[in-house]
C-alpha cells in the first residue's frame, strides 16, 4: 500500500483546535497539486470539530489518516476528521462535499472546484438542530476499543480521540489497549495526562476498558477515581469448561468498582457468539443472578449494542422492569478504531447532568441514576415535572406533567448526504404502546408533545422515537411510579434473593466430624471483609445469607477453606454456564434459580496443616 502523506502541524487537541491542521494527499510539488483550505464554524463563529466527505469527479473519496498516515477505510461512507480547520493539499479537479457532525447539527454540502497550483477556501457554519447541553444533555460512549487486537490499522489514543470528537462526541471512555503504533506503549498514568490534554469544550476524554470481560458477561467500565482496576480488583479471565471457572463472580467485582467510585455496566446482553455449542461466550451470562441477588449492582445495562431496536433485548429489560427492577438503559458501539468495519459514535448514550460539566463522576452519578436515552439519530428532551428519565414518582393520582421534544438527526451516519425525518413517536407503559404518534407522511423534524399522567398503580413509562434512517432509534430510560416510594428515599427494588445454606466440615484424610469456625466474607481479590461468623460445633452449619457471600471454614490445626455459593454448589455448572437467550427471557428459569438457592449444601473437607 502507498503510504498516504500526512504532516500534522499540530494534534487536534485541547486548547490547539485552533490551529490549522495540515494533511496531504499529494505531494506539494506536484504539477497536479492544489491546496484547499477549509474552515467550519458553529452558529457562534466558534471552530467546530466535524467530518468532510470529499469525492472528486471520478467518483473517488478520500479518507482521514491513521496515525502513521495510512487511510482509514472504515465501513460507512470515506470521511476526512477535522479539527474544523484545515489545510488539505489534493489532485486539482472538480469536488463535491458534504459536512458532517452527527447527529446534533445538519449538513452543509456543495461543490468546490480546485486549479492547480491554487489555494481555496471552503468555509462553512453548521447549523446546531438543539443544543442539548445548552439543556444539560451529553453524549457519549463508554464501549470502544482504541486497539481491538486485529490492527488492520495503526490507532492510538490520539487518533480515537480526534475521530470522536469529529463525529461529534461530548464524552469518550476508551477501553482496552490503547495503541497499536511501534514503540507506543503509554502507561495507565501516561494515559491519564493524555486524556487531560485531549479534552477539551468540545470533548471529556477518559480512560475505561471493557471490564469485567470473561465468560460471566462483557461490561463497559467507566473507571473514575479508579487508578489500576486490574490490579486493585483483579484482572480480567476467560474460563469455559465445565470444571472451571473464574477466580472472582461479576457481583464481587462490582461492589469493588462501585465501592471505589465507578460504575460498569453489562453490554451485548443478548449476544450469543463464540465460546461453545455448550456455552456460548459473549452473552451476559452472569445478568440473570446478579439482578436476583444484588439489583443494586446493575442500575443500567447498554441494551442496544448490537441491533438498536432488538426484539430480545428489548423484551428482557421490560421482563425485569414488570418484575419491579429499576434499570436504566445505555447505547454503546462496542466499535474497534483499529478494524475496517468501526462505526465511530454511530450510537452514543445522553446522560442529563443539568449544570454540571461531563466530568467522570458526574456521568458515572447520572448513568447509576438512569438519567438517559440512547441513539442512532433522533434526539429528544424527555422529562416528567421537569425530571430527566430515571425520575421516581409515588403512584399517588396526583398529576405528573409529561413533556417531550424529539428532533430528527442532522443526517443519517451510514448515508452523510441525507437527512431523514421522523417516522413515529411511540411512549410505552409496562411493556405496552400507552400512545403512539404516526409522522411518516407528515414530512416533519421536530415534535412536541405534553400531557397529565395520573398514576395509582406502580407503573414505569418510556419513549421511543423513530427516523426515516436506517435503524434510526432514540429510547429513553424509564420514568418510575411507585406506591411504595418516598421522595427523597431508596428506590423499593424486589427484595435480594436468600440462600439458605447447609453443611459440614470433616478431616479431609480422615471423615472425622470437626468443630469449626464458620465465616461468612465479601470477597474480593485481596480475601474480602468479614460479615458475620457461625459455628459448626458439631459439624454441621445451616443459616440464610445473601448468595453473593462466601463461607470460609477454619479449624484449629487445619489450613482454611474458602467457597463460593455462586461457584461451588449447582448453580453455576447446571444454570448459569449454559445459559442462552431463551433462559434469559423464560421467566421459569429465574424460578429454577431462586429454587436452587433454597438448597444449597457446602460441605468442607479441611487439610492438616
Amino acid at each position: 500500500m502507498k503510504r498516504w502523506l500526512t504532516l500534522l502541524l499540530l494534534s487536534a487537541i485541547g486548547s490547539c483546535l485552533c490551529r490549522a491542521e495540515s494533511i496531504s494527499y499529494i505531494q506539494k510539488t506536484s504539477p497536479q497539486a492544489s491546496r484547499l483550505q477549509v474552515k467550519v464554524v458553529d452558529e457562534s463563529n466558534q471552530i467546530l470539530p466535524c467530518c468532510l466527505s470529499l469525492t472528486d469527479s471520478q467518483g473517488n473519496s478520500l479518507w482521514g489518516l491513521d496515525a502513521l498516515g495510512y487511510p482509514l477505510t472504515y465501513r460507512d461512507e470515506p470521511r476526512i476528521w477535522i479539527s474544523g480547520e484545515a489545510i488539505l493539499y489534493v489532485t486539482a479537479d472538480d469536488y463535491q462535499y458534504v459536512i458532517s457532525r452527527p447527529f446534533r447539527h445538519r449538513i452543509a454540502g456543495g461543490s468546490v472546484s480546485l486549479q492547480a497550483h491554487s489555494s481555496q477556501l471552503l468555509d462553512a457554519t453548521l447549523e446546531c438542530i438543539v443544543d442539548l447541553p445548552a439543556f444539560g444533555w451529553y453524549g457519549g460512549d463508554a464501549h470502544q476499543h482504541v486497539v481491538h487486537g486485529e490492527q488492520e490499522f495503526a490507532m492510538n489514543l490520539e487518533a480515537a480521540a480526534r475521530i470522536a470528537r469529529s463525529e461529534g462526541g461530548d464524552w469518550s471512555s476508551f477501553n482496552s489497549a490503547w495503541s497499536s503504533v511501534p514503540d507506543d506503549n503509554p502507561s495507565l498514568d501516561d494515559l491519564r495526562r493524555m486524556c487531560a490534554d485531549l479534552s477539551g469544550r468540545r470533548l471529556a476524554v477518559f480512560v475505561g476498558d471493557e471490564y469485567p470481560k470473561d465468560h460471566l458477561g462483557h461490561m463497559a467500565l467507566l473507571s473514575g477515581s479508579i487508578k489500576d482496576w486490574n490490579e486493585q480488583i483483579g484482572r480480567n479471565e476467560y474460563s469455559y469448561p465445565a470444571n472451571e471457572h473464574e477466580r472472582l463472580a461479576h457481583f464481587e467485582i462490582l461492589k469493588r468498582i462501585f465501592d471505589l467510585g465507578g460504575i460498569s455496566v453489562y453490554t451485548h446482553p443478548v449476544r450469543e457468539y463464540g465460546g461453545t455449542e455448550e456455552s456460548p461466550a459473549n452473552i451476559a451470562r452472569e445478568l440473570p443472578f446478579d439482578i436476583l441477588a444484588a439489583p443494586e449492582l446493575v442500575p443500567s445495562v447498554d441494551w442496544m449494542t448490537d441491533n438498536p431496536h432488538d426484539e430480545a433485548a428489548m423484551k428482557l429489560w421490560a421482563m425485569h422492569l414488570n418484575r419491579g427492577y429499576k434499570i436504566g438503559l445505555c447505547a454503546f458501539t462496542d466499535t474497534c478504531y483499529d478494524r475496517h468495519d468501526a462505526r465511530p459514535f454511530h450510537k452514543r448514550t445522553f446522560v442529563f447532568l443539568g449544570t454540571k460539566r461531563p466530568t467522570a463522576a458526574n456521568l458515572i452519578e447520572a448513568i447509576r441514576n438512569g438519567h438517559t436515552f440512547g441513539t442512532t439519530g433522533p434526539l429528544m428532551l424527555a422529562a416528567m415535572n421537569g425530571l430527566p428519565p430515571g425520575a421516581v414518582f409515588p403512584s399517588d393520582g396526583q398529576p405528573v406533567i409529561f413533556s417531550l421534544d424529539v428532533y430528527a438527526p442532522g443526517m443519517d451516519y451510514g448515508k452523510r448526504n441525507t437527512a431523514p425525518n421522523l417516522d413515529r413517536i411511540e411512549i410505552v407503559r409496562n411493556g405496552e404502546i400507552y400512545r403512539t404518534h404516526a409522522l411518516k407522511f407528515q414530512q416533519t423534524k421536530q415534535f412536541s408533545h405534553s400531557m397529565v399522567i395520573r398514576e395509582e398503580n406502580d407503573a414505569w413509562y418510556i419513549v421511543k422515537a423513530f427516523a426515516a434512517g436506517e435503524r434510526q432509534v432514540a429510547i429513553s430510560s424509564p420514568f418510575y411510579f411507585r406506591k411504595q416510594f418516598q421522595p427523597g428515599g431508596r428506590f423499593p427494588h424486589p427484595e435480594p434473593v436468600h440462600a439458605h445454606v447447609t453443611g459440614s466440615v470433616i478431616d479431609a484424610s480422615t471423615g472425622e466430624k470437626l468443630a469449626a469456625k464458620i465465616e461468612l466474607i465479601e470477597y474480593d481479590l485481596h480475601g474480602g471483609s468479614v460479615v458475620k461468623t457461625a459455628s459448626a460445633s458439631e459439624a454441621s452449619f445451616e443459616f440464610d445469607c445473601p448468595p453473593t457471600w462466601r463461607i470460609r471454614a477454619s479449624a484449629d490445626g487445619y489450613r482454611p477453606q474458602i467457597k463460593s455459593l455462586f461457584f461451588d454448589s449447582p448453580i453455576y455448572p447446571e444454570l448459569i454456564l449454559p445459559l442462552r437467550r431463551t433462559n434469559q427471557l423464560d421467566p421459569r428459569y429465574y424460578e429454577k434459580i431462586k429454587a436452587a438457592l433454597q438448597n444449597i449444601r457446602i460441605d468442607f473437607a479441611l487439610a492438616r496443616g
